[in-house]
């Protein structure tokens, strides 16, 4: 049975992709060193949060997965099992409701558990969590975005869950109102310190400095102003009538993922900017959730005064009509036959099921 359960419960945008890289690629070192990263689909434990969430992952109505209960409570099962301290992670966990976060803990059962929030200063991660919502194919621009987040909060049709995910004094009064604020530690994650993170996991998890650390690659990188552009008119050409299992085959874990995990911005790249009035409002939210953060008594690590005081590019983003041409043949030829893993399975049974009945008509036809 598991002696202590570490809960990586989020934040999105706050390293969280770099760390479970870490994890996994180490994932034998720490067993050996009494940590367990239980085996799941990808590098993070998103199925069984998305399972205990009740997330729909991709498109509502078209082609959208639903992830079935059990799939959380066999995880959660595993997690008891686990040989000394079990380390789970997903920020997705973020987006519980209260009901759920009841759930987890009743579910993972008696051992002591500890609930980690990687948060990095809300101006930071206005960019990326637009960039993010990008990948799930909305066809916002990011000035449209900032004003329907801003300005129509709750109400927006476009991405509903940014609130579920980005209100860091809201989640995680939940937590604490299901844990205890003692159980409760927040790291204010500073990408100017990659190290501080890591080194704070590393003592977390009783492990020697330096044990887990930052990777060259699988960071999860943010895109450069011509990228988004590039992904935005895909986005408004893409028709969705074709699905998200072919969206996100095709594009988010295709094109999208090279980008990403696999290649470095060009030099001369201009950055996304962010209007001064959004990166204002973003940093009175940060402000006032630091103040509720240390009223609730939760333990808080890192620099405050980035925190609350982000260097964050400012302006206006100028018309790109141009892309590098180089980069797009990089792009288009970085396409492999490993996609096919991607595919989901009934996608691919649906298409093995198209080539039998079709195999069938032409032999009987005589063709073959």
């Amino acid at each position: 049975m598991a002696d202590r359960i570490l809960i990586h419960a989020g934040f999105h945008k706050s390293g969280t992709t770099a760390l479970q890289h870490s994890f996994d690629k180490n994932r034998k070192s720490l067993k050996s060193h009494g940590v367990t990263y239980l085996v799941t689909t990808g590098r993070a434990h998103h199925r069984p949060a998305w399972s205990l969430t009740e997330r729909i992952w991709g498109w509502k109505e078209q082609g959208g997965e639903r992830i079935p209960e059990t799939v959380w409570r066999n995880f959660a099962t595993r997690v008891k099992k686990s040989s000394g301290i079990a380390l789970i992670s997903s920020e997705f966990f973020s987006e519980a409701n209260a009901d759920q976060v009841a759930k987890a803990k009743r579910d993972l059962g008696s051992a002591p558990i500890e609930v980690v929030f990687t948060v990095r200063p809300f101006a930071k991660i206005l960019a990326s969590s637009y960039q993010q919502f990008l990948k799930y194919g909305i066809k916002l621009r990011y000035e449209e975005w900032l004003e329907e987040m801003f300005h129509n909060r709750g109400k927006s049709k476009h991405t509903p869950t940014f609130w579920q995910r980005a209100a860091v004094s809201e989640v995680v009064t939940r937590w604490a109102g299901v844990f205890g604020s003692s159980n409760i530690s927040i790291l204010l994650a500073n990408e100017e310190k990659p190290h501080f993170i890591f080194d704070e996991f590393n003592r977390l998890l009783g492990l020697a400095e330096g044990f887990l650390k930052p990777s060259d690659v699988g960071g999860n990188r943010s895109m450069t102003a011509d990228e988004v552009e590039l992904l935005w008119r895909v986005n408004n050409r893409f028709d969705r009538s074709r699905g998200w299992d072919e969206y996100w085959a095709m594009i988010r874990e295709g094109y999208v993922h090279y980008l990403a995990d696999e290649t470095e911005a060009l030099p001369r790249s201009s950055r996304l900017l962010t209007p001064k009035w959004a990166v204002d409002e973003a940093k009175k939210i940060a402000e006032s959730d630091l103040l509720e953060l240390k009223s609730l008594g939760v333990k808080i690590s890192g620099d405050e005064h980035s925190f609350l005081h982000p260097v964050v590019p400012e302006g206006s983003n100028a018309p790109i009509e141009t892309i590098d041409l180089d980069r797009v043949a990089e792009i288009l030829t970085s396409y492999d036959f490993q996609a096919i893993k991607r595919f989901p399975l009934t996608t691919i049974l649906q298409e093995l099921k198209r080539r039998i009945r079709r195999y069938l008509r032409r032999k009987r036809k005589g063709v073959i």
